[in-house]
C-alpha cells in the first residue's frame, strides 16, 4: 500500500482489488496479493521519472471508469492520475460509492473526483510561485464522448437527471477556468490500468507513458531491459520514443512500427494521403460536338464510400502515431502539419539535414568506418556495441554500395 501510494501507480488497480477483502481473505486473495508482491519485485528497480524544463510545469490528468465490474453490488470502478511533465505526481483507483446508471454517469462521476483534485494541484503549485505556466487551466483526458459533452454542456437528459447533485461541481470548476476536459481515444487514455487488467504489452505501454522506467540495472543476474533499449523501442499500445540523439535508429523503428500497424501506412508515409477521386469516362466525338478527354476531379466528403474513408483513415491514424511519439517542444514545430508524410519530411529536414548535409555526413562515417579500431581498455563487449552503433548510423544501403565500389576497385 505504501509504495502504491508514493511511487507506484502501476499496481494501483490490483490493490485496490485485493483490499476489499482483508477481513475475510481466502486461498485466491492470498495467491493474488503474492502475485502483486512478485510484480513489484521483479519491476523493483522501476521508477518516476520526471521531464520537462526548468521554466515550465505542464500538469495533465486522465480519467477512466469501468462500468459496474464489481459482480456483488454492481458500482463501477473509477481511476485518474495527473502526470506533471510527464511522471505521475497524483493517482487514484477505488471502487465508486453510488452505482452508475450508464457508462456516461460512471465516466461523469470520476471525471467530477478529477476535477476536484486538479483544482488542489493547481491552487498548490501556483502557491510555489516557481513558474507562471500553471495560470492556464488544467487539461483533463476522457475517452467518453457522452460524459465529455456533459460536461461541456450540461443538458436534462434521461439517464442524467438522477446524477448526484455534489457531481454537478465540475460544470463550477470549468466556469471559473481551473480545468478544461477534452476527448481522447480509449487506446491513448493513461488512467486505463487503473480501471481494469490489461494485457502486459499495452500496460507496459500506458506504465512508460506516465513516466515509469528503469535505471539501467544490466550488472544484475535478475535485471530489467535499460530503459534505452526498452521503452525507446516502443510496445503494441505506444510507438517508440523519439531520439534527436539518433534520429536514423528512431525513424526505423517508427517505421516498423507505423507498418505493423497497418500495411498501407508506410506507401502514404513516401507518397502522401490517399485522396478519394472519381473518373468521369471520356466521350467520343460526334458530327455536333467535340470529344471530351476522361476527367479527375476529387470526390466530396459525401461522396465517400467506406473504402476512401478507410483509406483517407489511413493517414490521420499515422499522424496521430508520430505525434505521439514526439516531445513537447518537438511537436510544437510540426502541429500545423496536416499529412503524416509532411510530418516526417519536415523532422528529416530538422534532425538529418538537407541533402548536402546527409552527403557530408555519410562521407564522414564512411570515414569512421574505414578507420574503426578498439580503444584501449575498453572490453569486446564495449567495442561490438561501439561498432553496432556507428552501423545503425550509416545508412546501410549507402555502405552496401561503398562496400561494392570498393570490391570492384581492388579487382580491377
Amino acid at each position: 500500500m505504501y509504495a502504491m501510494l508514493c511511487t507506484r501507480p502501476d499496481v494501483a488497480y490490483s490493490i485496490s482489488v485485493t483490499s476489499r477483502y482483508q477481513q475475510n481473505p481466502g486461498e485466491t486473495h492470498w495467491v493474488a496479493v503474492k502475485n502483486i508482491l512478485k510484480y513489484m519485485r521483479r519491476t523493483k528497480e522501476m521508477f518516476l521519472v520526471f521531464g520537462g524544463s526548468e521554466d515550465e510545469i505542464s500538469v495533465t490528468g486522465y480519467s477512466d471508469a469501468s462500468f459496474q465490474t464489481d459482480k456483488d453490488d454492481f458500482k463501477s470502478q473509477s481511476g485518474y492520475v495527473f502526470t506533471l511533465n510527464g511522471g505521475a505526481i497524483s493517482w487514484k483507483s477505488s471502487k465508486q460509492d453510488t452505482i452508475a446508471d450508464s457508462t456516461t454517469e460512471a465516466e461523469y462521476i470520476v471525471a467530477s473526483d478529477a476535477a476536484k483534485e486538479a483544482v488542489w494541484l493547481r491552487n498548490f503549485i501556483s502557491d510555489l510561485r516557481i513558474v507562471a505556466s500553471i495560470s492556464r487551466p488544467i487539461d483533463i483526458y476522457c475517452d467518453n464522448s457522452g460524459a465529455v459533452a456533459q460536461v461541456k454542456e450540461p443538458r436534462e437528459h434521461h439517464k442524467s437527471r438522477h446524477v448526484l447533485r455534489k457531481y454537478h461541481l465540475i460544470q463550477e470548476i470549468i466556469g471559473r477556468g481551473d480545468m478544461r476536459i477534452c476527448k481522447i481515444p480509449t487506446d491513448e487514455n493513461v488512467a486505463d490500468p487503473l480501471t481494469k487488467p490489461l494485457a502486459r504489452a499495452k500496460h507496459e505501454g500506458h506504465a512508460s507513458s506516465i513516466g515509469m522506467q528503469y535505471l539501467d540495472t544490466s550488472n544484475s543476474p535478475n535485471a530489467n531491459p535499460p530503459k534505452d533499449t526498452y521503452f525507446d523501442s516502443g510496445s503494441l499500445a505506444k510507438p517508440p520514443r523519439f531520439n534527436a540523439d539518433n534520429f536514423f535508429l528512431w525513424k526505423s523503428r517508427m517505421e516498423l512500427f507505423l507498418s505493423g500497424s497497418d500495411p498501407q501506412m508506410p506507401y502514404f508515409l513516401e507518397h502522401g494521403p490517399y485522396v478519394p477521386t472519381s473518373i468521369i469516362p471520356s466521350i467520343a466525338a460526334t458530327t455536333t460536338s467535340p470529344a471530351v478527354p476522361e476527367r479527375t476531379f476529387i470526390k466530396l466528403v459525401s461522396n465517400w464510400t467506406d473504402e476512401d474513408k478507410c483509406l483517407v483513415n489511413v493517414d490521420t491514424k499515422a499522424r496521430s502515431l508520430i505525434a505521439m511519439s514526439l516531445p513537447d517542444e518537438v511537436f510544437h514545430s510540426i502541429r500545423k502539419l496536416k499529412t503524416a508524410k509532411e510530418i516526417r519530411d519536415t523532422l528529416c529536414i530538422q534532425y538529418e539535414g538537407a541533402d548536402a548535409l546527409i552527403e557530408s555526413r555519410k562521407i564522414r562515417l564512411i570515414r569512421q568506418y574505414e578507420k574503426f579500431i578498439a580503444s584501449k581498455g575498453e572490453t569486446l563487449a564495449q567495442t561490438h556495441r561501439r561498432f553496432n552503433c556507428l552501423l545503425i548510423d550509416v545508412d546501410p544501403v549507402f555502405l552496401r554500395l561503398y562496400e561494392i565500389s570498393m570490391i570492384l576497385y581492388l579487382s580491377s
